[in-house]
């Protein structure tokens, strides 16, 4: 087997791409040589910032729908060069001054060729190629402003396609043909492509996308169901993220409805300016600013009525101090909803889990009044085994993940918390357990590789939802895989006894207590946090640490002291760096970059060369 990492050829995707946009429409000619020189000409000395009292057009404002994505392949002739397709208005039509926008570069390269596509991206940045233009770009999202001299001038899509044409070839000598798609107008004129760029940014990295397009099948079946629940008139139950939707399946078409649901869906799909408007409508309807964003975007979105009405509310004080705040918002946000409350001590073992037991039991008859469906016990012990059947794929995917080269995509580390939380007990959720494990499998028995694995790196505390592609970013520039992280670590505690109702009743005590990522570490004794910590470094056999502490967390941060100290003992390098699972606008990617960047460069592979860091061989 070769380090060697394959070339990603998105010859499939570029097919659906120009599908769409010629389906929908006009097919032109990129300017020539000499009209791009004449226009460059005309504004030579142009300011770069362009203000808004000199803006004539603006395209992909943080108002409007954006997306722009790099895609390439090797297959002669699919890509038709010095051509754009623009789909809505161009530049110098009348129009809203205010548009949405969306740009995709497409592009042919040498066969055997790999570009080197971070540089292609930055071409995106079209203010150094076209003065009168000014460009933002943020992670899948491109803004747009030409000035009112620019568009007298004459500036056009066809500029625009050539000067992206120029700029890829400059850079890149590989490149044989580019063709650009433009969408422009309504943000329903660029919707698919901010769609298709998102199936870039998630699926790109990996071409086998199996466990990706997994999770995505999934998630998607899973909200489906529920809509089909809703739309039938079912009972629908929420509940906070430290429960799960094992007992609810017990209940014949009742629908369980997580509140921080939406906060993870829009992340995902890439629809982040959805997951900040919802933290921002908690915090102006008076919420903490302190509680945790998953929390303060489910709360902003049963404030701005997204999810069904409730039949009742269960809560959980687990895994974290701030599930109290948001179970005491969806009981005021809904005062006439009747609420359950379980109550998870601080302490561990067969106590604890007979309190819990105890109390899922006095919970059976309270879902059997307010949602008028009898609970089955044959159907909780199905569901329960179907759980023990996703428990035992998961805890086969660890090991398979624990292969060096981990080649599965880091960011799938995460997903682990989706089943628990909102899969749990269902087809779905013990699908995707089912699908990771033998995507895990077939990767490591098959020799695949992406990128050369440099460093791995346990991920402890939060996942960086607003950005999944982050995780992409560190495999193919530092080559820092992470083979597990605190969300996807599924312990092993057993598997729950369907022999009895009171054994069903104390496995999912003892699920909730001991199995739950987040809920097994945040509510539990630093022992326990430090102790689970050094099993995932020895088992994946890791090289460093990554505390990323999600500000919110106090119970991490107090303890990390603590944890730092248990480290430096171990002879483990740790990275600790502040930001919100949630909401970039309290530390954006870029600084996280820089920091990952120099604790690999600076610190890990240093001390990795002179053989300096602790790791099982």
């Amino acid at each position: 087997m070769t380090d060697a990492p394959r070339p990603v050829d998105q010859g499939a995707l570029i097919a659906r791409v120009q599908r769409a946009a010629r389906a929908r429409g006009q097919t032109r000619p990129a300017a020539d040589a000499a009209r791009l020189a004449d226009y460059r000409a005309r504004l030579a000395g142009a300011p770069e910032l362009v203000l808004a009292a000199d803006t004539a057009i603006e395209l992909g404002s943080p108002r409007r729908r954006s997306a722009h994505a790099v895609l390439w392949t090797a297959a002669p002739g699919l890509v038709v060069d010095d051509r754009f397709v623009v789909v809505g208005p161009d530049l110098d039509a009348a129009g809203a001054a205010d548009r949405g926008y969306a740009q995709l570069t497409l592009l042919e390269v040498a066969p055997g060729a790999v570009p080197d596509v971070a540089r292609l991206e930055a071409q995106q940045f079209l203010t150094r190629h076209l003065p009168g233009l000014m460009a933002r770009m943020l992670p899948g999202r491109l803004w747009l402003r030409a000035s009112r001299a620019a568009v007298s001038a004459g500036l056009d899509f066809a500029l625009l396609a050539a000067a992206l044409r120029t700029a890829c070839r400059a850079v890149a000598p590989v490149v044989c043909a580019v063709e650009c798609v433009f969408g422009s107008g309504a943000d329903d004129d660029v919707a698919d492509f901010a769609a298709l760029a998102a199936m870039e940014r998630v699926f790109g990295p990996d071409p086998d996308s199996r466990a990706v397009a997994a999770a995505v099948r999934s998630m998607r079946g899973a909200v489906q169901s529920l809509f089909q629940l809703w739309d039938a008139g079912a009972p629908m139950v929420w509940y906070n993220i430290g429960f799960g939707s094992d007992l609810v399946y017990a209940l014949e078409d009742v629908g369980p409805v997580p509140a921080a649901m939406l906060a993870a869906l829009s992340s995902i799909a890439g629809e982040q300016a959805d997951t900040e408007a919802f933290i921002d409508a908690a915090e102006a309807a008076g919420y903490s600013s302190e509680c945790c964003s998953a929390d303060k975007a489910g709360i902003g979105a049963i404030l701005k009525g997204l999810y069904p009405e409730p039949a009742c509310i269960l809560g959980v004080n687990t895994p974290c101090d701030s599930q109290v705040s948001i179970v005491n918002a969806m009981a005021e946000c809904r005062p006439h909803v009747p609420c359950f409350a379980v109550d998870v001590p601080p302490y561990q073992g067969e106590r604890a889990h007979r309190y819990v037991a105890g109390q899922l039991r006095e919970l059976i008859p309270f879902l059997e009044r307010h949602t008028g469906r009898r609970f089955d016990w044959n159907r909780l012990r199905a569901t329960c085994e179907r759980t023990n059947r996703t428990s035992e794929h998961l805890w086969q995917w660890m090991e398979w993940r624990s292969a060096v080269p981990c080649m599965q995509p880091s960011k799938l580390c995460a997903f682990t918390m989706v089943i628990a939380i909102a899969l749990g007990g269902s087809a779905w959720g013990e699908a995707l357990a089912r699908d990771l494990a033998a995507d895990a499998r077939a990767k490591a028995e098959g020799g695949a590789r992406y990128f050369t694995e440099k460093v791995r790196a346990i991920w402890y505390q939060d996942t960086v939802w607003w950005d999944l592609q982050l995780y992409d970013w560190m495999e193919s520039e530092l080559g820092l895989v992470i083979p597990m992280d605190v969300f996807g670590y599924y312990a092993n505690e057993g598997l729950i006894d369907t022999s009895s109702e009171e054994s069903l009743l104390l496995g999912l005590a003892r699920r909730m207590i001991d199995n739950h990522p987040m809920a097994r570490q945040f509510r539990s004794t630093m022992d326990r946090y430090i102790g689970d910590y050094l099993v995932m470094h020895e088992r994946f056999r890791a090289d460093c640490g990554i505390f990323a502490g999600h500000v919110a967390c106090k119970h991490a941060w107090g303890g990390l002291g603590l944890f730092q100290e248990s480290l430096r003992r171990a002879g483990i390098p740790l990275l600790v760096f502040e930001f919100d699972m949630f909401d970039p606008r309290v530390a954006p990617r870029r600084e996280l970059e820089f920091q990952l960047q120099r604790f690999v460069n600076d610190v890990v592979l240093p001390r990795k060369a002179r053989g300096d860091l602790r790791r099982t061989p």
